[in-house]
This record gives structure tokens, C-alpha cells and sequence, in this order.
């Protein structure tokens, strides 16, 4: 790379940039109000050689033609874009789903009028369709196709960050078509591949500028140029017609290392080597693509429809990763809502269980209270009943149950004999046949008989002396 000072511009093109700038300043000929004066000036990273060439070209331009030319293309672009339905094309998409993204000529921030002299590029018009192919679904992979000496430092940044973040959503390569130095480099060095063609040139890192004294040429003229500076001697170097001191000197030079340092700490990073590694590349030289690559600056010598078919590789091989991924990602949403769902259902089993046993065992206090109640025991004993039953089994509890029942009944049926004055006791003096009328009528109420015939015939049964004496009685009779 090299940095070609803004004020060497300044100093050398000082009456035709005036002339550039004001065309790039007119309403009429800017691009959407995207071309920009500022474009042309600050901080260049590009080969000396070829913006030497640009320089002379700028030299010889006849402005006024070159206005009218850039005036007449800039109306008929605006004409086609307004007569025209279809999007901005800002890049190439091929059948198989694969973007390319065209860097060719001097790279600026903005669009310029330097691209009716010698072609070029603006770096954010780069980014919008980097950007625009990351998020388009039919781009599978991105080639950023490089034919470029480098360009302005303003922008260039900002351009490798984008090529990075576009490589983080689908592979981008980057493929040195003939020649990709200084500014193009630091873009080109971002991607996840970086290949050239046999004849590429590659490298130029380094920066440098050059700044004019002039004081000498005003002092033939008798002119004095005084800078009036808040700051000196700094703010305000390098003005026309003023002696360049060592101080500024030293403050040009800082520049312009520090430059060189973003540089080669971008380098180092997208190439994936030491800084330390970086700074021994760091000599300004142009090497071919055959040496770059045993520098480590690109990865392979190949042709661009061989770096065109490892893309595509690379991109299909990513793009079933990804729809593996896709998959796995729905089988794990699915198991996660069929284990909420499983968990829900067991939950939802446990509250229903729980209601179940309260029911079963509010019945079961009921029954056993019931129990407790006609074998003549205290409601306090359900429980007990319930633990007896629980203990020995039903079976054996239901035997157990009808003795006590019958022991109650027969407890029952002879109380009737000790009660006085009662519907259901005879008097003391009571026949055998009152005796048992007295009881069958006591088993009626207590519900041990459905109707006096069977109470009768129970009775009978359980006082077999009653009965005896009712059967004497009768003989006697």
C-alpha cells in the first residue's frame, strides 16, 4: 500500500482540483447526491506507479469537456433510473446462486468524477451490495472480483469490516484479477479465501506522502505567506507558500506510520499471521501472485473460474451444514415441546390422582364412620376400623365385622328385656309370645328385618328359650 498525502493533490492539482471539485459540487451532474468533493482530497493508500499515471492523465484533462461528458451521463443515468422499474443491480448473481461483487479502478468513499478519466469504485456503493447479497436467501456464496492499484484511506475500513461480516453469514472470497494492492489489499485480505491469476500483481504495503515546500517559488514572486494558527506549528503545515519545518516533518511522519500500523494490523488479522510477520511484508514492494502466495498474502495461483468452483463448493457444503443444522434445530424444538407437553400431562396426572385419592378416602371415611356407627361404636373409631381393614385384608375384615354385628344384635335384642314402659320391651310379666312380638318389632326399627314375619323368625332363632317356652305353652294349651 501506499498513502499519497491529500496535499500532494493540493499543491500539484491546486487550480484543476478547484476545477474537479466544483464539478463534483454541481447538483446536476452528482449521483443521487452521493458524489462528493472531499472524495478527491485527504489520505490516499495506492501504488505509487499507477497514481503517478493518474496524475499525469489529471494533468492533460480537458476539464470543461470533461464536465460537459460527466453532466450529459449523469442526466442520462438519472433518466434510465427514473424510465426503469427495476432495483439497482450491485452485483452480478450467477445460476447457481453465487454473488459477484466487481472492485475495479481507484477505490473512494464516494463516486467521483475520476471515473470518466480512469474508471474506479466507491467503497460505500461496495458495502450497500455486500450487503445486500449477505441478506439476500439466494445468494449461497460471494466473490469480491479486484482489479484495483488501491484508493483513497477514507472508506476502506469500513469496507474490510463489511467483507468480514458478510463472510460471517455466507463464505466470501476475494480474487486478485490482475492487480490488487495497497487499499484493494486491505479490503481483499478480509475474506475467508483470497486467490489471483498467474499474471496478478499483489502488495504495495506501506505508506508514504509527500508534502511541497513552495516557500521558495512565493519568495521569487516577493510574496509572504503569514499562518495565523491557534496551534502552530501543526495546524495550518503544509499551507501553500509556507516553509515545511522538521516539526511538521516529524508530525507528517507520525501520520503516516500510524496509517501504515491499521494497515498491517488489518493484514495480519485477515491472513491469519503474527503482526510481527505482517511488518516484515511491510516494504512497499508489488510481488507476483506466484511469490505472494509463498508470502502468505493469498492463498493459491488460480484462475477465477477455478476460485469461482471452490466457492460453490465450499457454499453447498455450508449450505447443507446449515440445513443440517436447521433440523437438528427443529428436532430439538420439537423433543422440548413434546417433553413440556409430557410434563404438563404427568402434572396434570398427579393433581387428578390427588383428587381421586381425597375422594376415595373421603368415601372410605364415610363407609368406615357408617361401620363404626352399626356395630355401636364412637364415630372416633373409623379410623381404627379402617387401619384393622388395611392390615388383615378385606376379607378377613368382613368375618371379623359380621361376628361383631351379630354379637351387637343379640347385646341389642336382649336390652329389650330390661326395658320398662318401651313400644318395643314386654312387661316383666309377658307371655313368650309378647316376648317375641316385643323383639321382632325392635329388629323392624333397627332395620335387622324387613317386614314382622322375618323379624319373628329371627327372633326366634337368637332366644331359642323364648321360643321353647312359647312352644310349652302352647302343649299346655
Amino acid at each position: 500500500m501506499s498513502a499519497k498525502s491529500g496535499r500532494a493533490f493540493f499543491f500539484l492539482f491546486w487550480e484543476r482540483m478547484n476545477a474537479l471539485a466544483e464539478l463534483e459540487a454541481d447538483p446536476v451532474a452528482q449521483d443521487g447526491g452521493c458524489a462528493r468533493p472531499d472524495s478527491l482530497f485527504g489520505w490516499w493508500s495506492i501504488e505509487p506507479q499507477r497514481f503517478e499515471r493518474m496524475f499525469g492523465m489529471a494533468k492533460e484533462a480537458d476539464l470543461e469537456a470533461l464536465r460537459k461528458e460527466v453532466r450529459k451521463a449523469k442526466k442520462e443515468a438519472a433518466r434510465s433510473t427514473a424510465a426503469s422499474s427495476e432495483p439497482e443491480q450491485l452485483y452480478n448473481l450467477t445460476s447457481d446462486g453465487l454473488a459477484i461483487v466487481e472492485i475495479a479502478g481507484p477505490m473512494t468513499k464516494y463516486e467521483t468524477s475520476f471515473s470518466s478519466l480512469f474508471g474506479g469504485t466507491s467503497t460505500l456503493r461496495t458495502r450497500r451490495a455486500l450487503r445486500a447479497a449477505a441478506r439476500n436467501p439466494e445468494v449461497l456464496g460471494i466473490m469480491v472480483r479486484i482489479d484495483s492499484p488501491g484508493g483513497s484511506v477514507a472508506g476502506t475500513s469500513d469496507l474490510a469490516d463489511e467483507i468480514r461480516a458478510a463472510d460471517a453469514r455466507k463464505p466470501t472470497y476475494a480474487f486478485a484479477d490482475d492487480l490488487m494492492a495497497s487499499a484493494a489489499l486491505w479490503a481483499g485480505t478480509q475474506g475467508r479465501k483470497l486467490f489471483a491469476n498467474k499474471g496478478a500483481e499483489v502488495g504495495s504495503i506501506g505508506a508514504y506522502g509527500r508534502v511541497y515546500d513552495t516557500s521558495g517559488m512565493y519568495a521569487q514572486r516577493s510574496v509572504k505567506v503569514h499562518v495565523i494558527s491557534s496551534a502552530p506549528p501543526i495546524k495550518g503545515a503544509g499551507v501553500e507558500g509556507t516553509e515545511i519545518t522538521p516539526a511538521q516533518i516529524a508530525e507528517f511522519q507520525r501520520e503516516i506510520k500510524d496509517l501504515a500500523d491499521i494497515f498491517v494490523t488489518a493484514l495480519a488479522e485477515g491472513r491469519g499471521m503474527t503482526k510481527e510477520r505482517a511488518q516484515q511484508l511491510h516494504t512497499g514492494q508489488v510481488w507476483t501472485a506466484s511469490k505472494a502466495k509463498d508470502l502468505g498474502l493469498i492463498d493459491d495461483v488460480v484462475s477465477f473460474d477455478e476460485a469461482m468452483r471452490r466457492l460453490r463448493s465450499e457454499a453447498m457444503t455450508e449450505k447443507d451444514a446449515q440445513a443440517a443444522m436447521e433440523l437438528a434445530k427443529e428436532a430439538e424444538e420439537k423433543a422440548s415441546r413434546e417433553k413440556t407437553a409430557r410434563e404438563a400431562s404427568d402434572k396434570e396426572n398427579e393433581e387428578l390422582k390427588a383428587r381421586l385419592q381425597k375422594l376415595e378416602g373421603d368415601a372410605r371415611k364415610k363407609r368406615f364412620v357408617a361401620e363404626a356407627e352399626t356395630l355401636g361404636l364412637p364415630a372416633d373409631m373409623a379410623e381404627v376400623l379402617d387401619k384393622v381393614e388395611s392390615a388383615v385384608g378385606t376379607e378377613v375384615y368382613g368375618k371379623v365385622a359380621e361376628a361383631f354385628k351379630a354379637r351387637g344384635a343379640q347385646v341389642a335384642a336382649g336390652a329389650l328385656f330390661k326395658e320398662n314402659g318401651t313400644a318395643t320391651a314386654p312387661a316383666s310379666g309377658a307371655t313368650p309370645v309378647e316376648k317375641l312380638q316385643a323383639l321382632a318389632e325392635g329388629l323392624v326399627k333397627a332395620g335387622k328385618a324387613k317386614d314382622m314375619s322375618e323379624a319373628l323368625v329371627i327372633a326366634a332363632r337368637e332366644n331359642p328359650e323364648i321360643y321353647s317356652a312359647h312352644v310349652a305353652d302352647q302343649r299346655k294349651r
